[in-house]
């Protein structure tokens, strides 16, 4: 994939340095009874079962990098670092900087291991986390008012 991506970002004049991965979840619904589907979190159709798909896109070329169709649980932390050890094998040699950006379903220690062995930079959000670290140097978005 890699080779490929090299050829058509040569083709279409594109050579990026560095690029974003965003990475994140999607519950796909299930309708009937059909092989693999869980109950999970599925905020439209509470309580009914559903595949959850986890998908990875660069963020400047809006292409997708990486993903998998997964059953409707939530993701574990060997699932997350296993994504994350492949997409250097599908970047062209261009690209010398990664930064994944992932919602707090991604947080888990093999996650980070995985970054860091990959020499990722990383963001992973978390509304409800309290940071073992001083949080006085770090800002809060403003809240929107009612």
């Amino acid at each position: 994939m890699a080779l490929i991506r090299k050829r058509a970002w040569q083709l279409c004049d594109m050579n990026y340095y560095r690029v974003c991965v965003d990475i994140d979840t999607t519950v796909e619904t299930l309708f009937g009874n059909q092989q693999g589907g869980r109950k999970g979190h599925n905020t439209k159709n509470r309580g009914k079962k559903g595949y959850r798909p986890v998908l990875g896109f660069i963020q400047q070329s809006r292409e997708y990098l990486v993903g998998s169709l997964r059953k409707g649980e939530t993701i574990t932390g060997k699932e997350t670092a296993g994504m994350i050890e492949k997409i250097r094998g599908y970047l062209p040699d261009c690209v010398q900087q990664v930064l994944i950006r992932a919602d707090g379903e991604f947080q888990s220690w093999e996650s980070v291991h995985a970054c860091n062995q990959a020499k990722f930079d990383f963001i992973i959000a978390n509304k409800r986390c309290n940071p073992s670290f001083d949080p006085g140097g770090w800002y809060q978005p403003k809240k929107r008012q009612p």
